[in-house]
Parts: C-alpha cells; sequence; structure tokens
C-alpha cells in the first residue's frame, strides 16, 4: 500500500521546484551568449554616460532630497547637518560628499557648480564602478555581462533622478560578484568592494550575504586551505559587526519594511507598468511558439520607436507623471533585482527541459528583446522627467534670483509661489513634487546662495531642525543670517512663515517621512 506524502515531503518538492525554476532561468540568461551579452553591457554603459552628462547639465541632482544634500555640502558641515544620522550609507558620504564638500569649499563654487559637480559625483562613481565590473568579465566570462546589464535595466535606470544611495550598491554588488567568479574573493579589492557595498544601502544587504556565501563555497571548490575560509569568515563578521554598531547608535536610515513593501508605493510607477506591458507582449510571442531571430539592427530600430513611446504618452492629453516611483518603488525594485540576478549568475546548470518543456536555450532568444525593452521605455521615461525637471528648476530658479527686499529674504508660501508662475511652469513644479526640499532648493539655486525669496512650504522638516544645532556653518558657503532662517523656517517657527496652515500640527516631515 503506498504511503501518503508527508508535508516535509510536499515541502521539499515545491523547493526542488523552485531550485530548478532559478537554475533553468540562470542558464537562459547565460544562454543569450558572449555577442548579445557585450553589446547589452555596452548599450548601458552607454545610457549611464548620456544620465551623466544630463545629470552635469541640467541640475538633476536637486530633485528631491538632493536639494537637501546639495544645500548641506554648501554650508561646510554635511556630516552633522545630514550624514551623521544614516552612518550605515557611508559609502555615498565618503565618495561623493566628502570630495564634492572638498572642491565647493577650496574653490568658492557657486550653487551651479555644486550641483554639477555633485552630479557628476554621482553618477559618474555609479559609471566607473559598473565599467570596473564588466571590465572583469569581459574577456574571461562575457556571458556573465547580462546580468549586471539586466539588472540596471530592469530597475536601477527606474530610479534616476532621486539620488538614493541604493542606486550606488549595484556596481559594488557586480564588483565583487564577479571578483568571486574569477577566484579573487581572498583578495584586497574584494574587500573594499564588499565593504563599500554593505555600507551602501540596507537594500543591499541580501545580495551581500549570497555574494559572501558564494566567495565561501568557491574556496571550498578551489580546495583552499581552511585558514582562508577562516579568516574570510572572520572579516566578514568585523564587516557585518560594523554595520551593525553603526545601525545601533542611530546611524541608520529609518526605513522599515513595512514601507519598502507597500504596494501602494510598489506598484506607483508608471515606467515599471510600461515595462511590464512590454515584456508580458514579448513573452506572448515566445510562449505561442512566434519565432524571430532578433539581431542586433532589430533591437536598435525596436530601442528607437520604443525611446519614443513615453514622449508621445507625454505630448498627449494622457496624464502621466513620470516622476512618480524613483524613490518609494524604484528603490525597492533595485533591492530585488540585485538579489535576484546575483542569484541566478551563481547557478548551476538544469535540466535540457524547462516551464513550458522548453529548454533555457529557447528562452534564451527573449532575453535580449526584454533588456532593450526595458532600457529603450525608461531611457525615454527618464529624457520627459529631465524635461519637466528643467522647466520647473528653471522657473524657481528665476523666481528666488530677485534682489533681496530690505536685506533680508521674501519668504513666499509654496500654494502662493504656484500661484504667480504660468500654468505650464506650475504644473512641472507640481509633478515634480518634494514640497519639504524648496527652502533649501532656495537658498542653492540662487546667485552666491542669497535668494531674494525663499519658497517654503509651512510643515517643519524635524530631521534639519534636529541637526542645524550641531553642525558647524559658519566654515561653510552660505550667510549664517540665511542658514539660521532656514534652519527656524524647518523648526516651524510661525513668525517666519507667511502662512500657517490648519494641519501643519497634525503632519511633520523628517519624523513621518521614511528615507
Amino acid at each position: 500500500m503506498p504511503v501518503p506524502p508527508t508535508e516535509s515531503a510536499h515541502a521539499t518538492g515545491i523547493l526542488d521546484r523552485f531550485r530548478f525554476l532559478r537554475d533553468w532561468l540562470g542558464e537562459a540568461f547565460k544562454s543569450v551568449g558572449p555577442e548579445w551579452a557585450k553589446a547589452l553591457a555596452i548599450a548601458v554603459a552607454l545610457i549611464q554616460a548620456a544620465l551623466l552628462v544630463a545629470a552635469l547639465l541640467f541640475e538633476v541632482m536637486l530633485h528631491a532630497d538632493g536639494s537637501n544634500f546639495a544645500y548641506g555640502i554648501a554650508t561646510g558641515d554635511a556630516a552633522d547637518l545630514w550624514w551623521g544620522d544614516i552612518l550605515s550609507r557611508a559609502t555615498t558620504y565618503l565618495l561623493v560628499v566628502v570630495p564634492a564638500q572638498f572642491i565647493v569649499q577650496t574653490f568658492e563654487l557657486g550653487g551651479e557648480g555644486l550641483i554639477a559637480l555633485y552630479g557628476g559625483l554621482f553618477y559618474g562613481l555609479q559609471l566607473i564602478t559598473y565599467l570596473i565590473a564588466i571590465s572583469l568579465a569581459w574577456k574571461r566570462y562575457p556571458t556573465l555581462l547580462v546580468f549586471p546589464a539586466a539588472q540596471y535595466a530592469l530597475s536601477s535606470i527606474m530610479g534616476y533622478g532621486f539620488p538614493s544611495e541604493v542606486l550606488i550598491s549595484s556596481g559594488f554588488v557586480w564588483i565583487s560578484a564577479m571578483l568571486v567568479v574569477r577566484n579573487q574573493a581572498f583578495s584586497i579589492w574584494f574587500f573594499l568592494s564588499f565593504l563599500a557595498l554593505v555600507f551602501s544601502h540596507e537594500l543591499a544587504i541580501p545580495a551581500a550575504c549570497v555574494i559572501a556565501y558564494c566567495a565561501i563555497a568557491s574556496f571550498r571548490k578551489a580546495g583552499a586551505p581552511v585558514w582562508k575560509s577562516v579568516v574570510f569568515v572572520v572579516a566578514m563578521l568585523a564587516i557585518a559587526a560594523g554595520f551593525t554598531y553603526a545601525r545601533l547608535i542611530g546611524g541608520g536610515a529609518t526605513s522599515n519594511a513595512i514601507y519598502v513593501l507597500d504596494p501602494r508605493r510598489l506598484l506607483n510607477h508608471p515606467t515599471a507598468w510600461l515595462i511590464t506591458a512590454s515584456l508580458l507582449i514579448l513573452l506572448a510571442f515566445w510562449l505561442v511558439g512566434l519565432r524571430f531571430r532578433f539581431m542586433k539592427t532589430v533591437g536598435a530600430v525596436l530601442g528607437l520607436f520604443l525611446v519614443c513611446v513615453p514622449v508621445a504618452l507625454h505630448l498627449s492629453q494622457i496624464e502621466i507623471n513620470f516622476e512618480l516611483g524613483r524613490y518609494g518603488s524604484a528603490r525597492t525594485m533595485v533591492g530585488g533585482a540585485l538579489l535576484f540576478f546575483v542569484v541566478l549568475m551563481f547557478t548551476r546548470t538544469p535540466a535540457s527541459a524547462g516551464p513550458t518543456g522548453r529548454s533555457p536555450e529557447a528562452f534564451a532568444a527573449f532575453i535580449p528583446a526584454a533588456i532593450v525593452s526595458a532600457l529603450a521605455l525608461a531611457a525615454g521615461a527618464n529624457g520627459v522627467f529631465i524635461a519637466d525637471h528643467r522647466i520647473a528648476a528653471t522657473a524657481i530658479e528665476d523666481f528666488v534670483s530677485v534682489p533681496a527686499p530690505q536685506g533680508a529674504p521674501e519668504i513666499v508660501d509654496y500654494e502662493d509661489f504656484l500661484d504667480q508662475l504660468p500654468a505650464g511652469e506650475a504644473s512641472a513644479v507640481k509633478r515634480m513634487n518634494y514640497l519639504w526640499t524648496m527652502r533649501f532648493r532656495s537658498v542653492v539655486v540662487a546667485p552666491d546662495y542669497s535668494p531674494g525669496r525663499i519658497i517654503n512650504e509651512s510643515l517643519p522638516y524635524n530631521s534639519h531642525c534636529q541637526n542645524a544645532g550641531k553642525a558647524d556653518i559658519q566654515k561653510g558657503m552660505i550667510d549664517p543670517h540665511t542658514a539660521d532662517l532656514i534652519t527656524r523656517l524647518s523648526c516651524g517657527d510661525q513668525q517666519s512663515q507667511t502662512t500657517n496652515r490648519s494641519d501643519a500640527d497634525a503632519r511633520s516631515y523628517g519624523s513621518t517621512r521614511e528615507r
């Protein structure tokens, strides 16, 4: 009489199917081939370079919290003003903020130079680390280049504009992963890259754990002496202890699982929906057995067509705000994509048949088309975002760059500011959102950091209010009286406000807003 399967046996069956699907997908990506993998890697590098140029020319780093961070750099004490609260993300501070602050203070750069420098360092670091990662695999493991390309196309590019530190994580993830593949995990370069990875953003920690596990497994596979594994594990534990300490002493952002996984934020990303629709169409073609040879010329034509789709939607009567999702949604997607594609890259070779009874090689034809589609749609959406941002930035800069009445800036309520703009400019400003950054932005974009007007949202910003007393702004570029006024506005000083809204006591940016 046959024995019915137990619950554990059922669970084991589910795990086996999950492992098989994971390995099958990993092998499908590796079956894309070296030529397509290299072409996709180059395409990603070119897009990153183009977006870097856009950051240099169009003040992209002013968007959202970028205004706050730029203001902190201009004060000369960004560490106490902002970064002391997020020590667990020290990589961005050390590699972007510190050199930016040094150069600004040394050469006495104005706001325009500061913004370009800050954007160049932030997006330049991403490009440099990406190029290092693909160079590690270019000759010996070219098929693996598809994984960082896919991760960028399906996540990082959709976060462009918002200066989230998780965008910095990607390059260090792939440098560390490629060093493991090259059997160079026991090297100073791996430890430095892994350290930078761990202290880049909390959402990259799961991918870091997978890389550390695979590094230890590579030692065993290569027959390395036990002492090497012991030293490696001790080094990993030391890095983990340092990260934990940074979090425990209060040097960590207030992100939590509820916020990060909140579907209201995850699903609020128009670009992601466009990409999802295109991938479903391509997948339907593959499932029904449509055969086509996706040559590079076909990919170029498809890419050029899809780049125009977000632009056409923007110019039509359809109201789509391509700014949405660049923070709350995109950063979660980046963390998930890093984990997903790192796991796929370290898979075993599966059996020949998988979902729908087809081999991984058959699915490989779908992958370049999917990556090209995602890159093209996201690039088009980024172009629309940059154009909108530029309109809003110009409107704000023109508004605040006037002589100060009676030597002191005029405080203008955000809604009153909108009422004074032409309809098109007001619409662009509203699409950019992030009202609490307006007071900081007003100072940064003004000539010599001396605005004649300060645009102000009357809600306080507790993070700045609490830290301003610790910052030494005397050594910075901003006049102490202006800095003091910004602090009083951030603390909700109603005597400095033009408006006192009825709900100001019920809400407070900085205490409830998650970073």
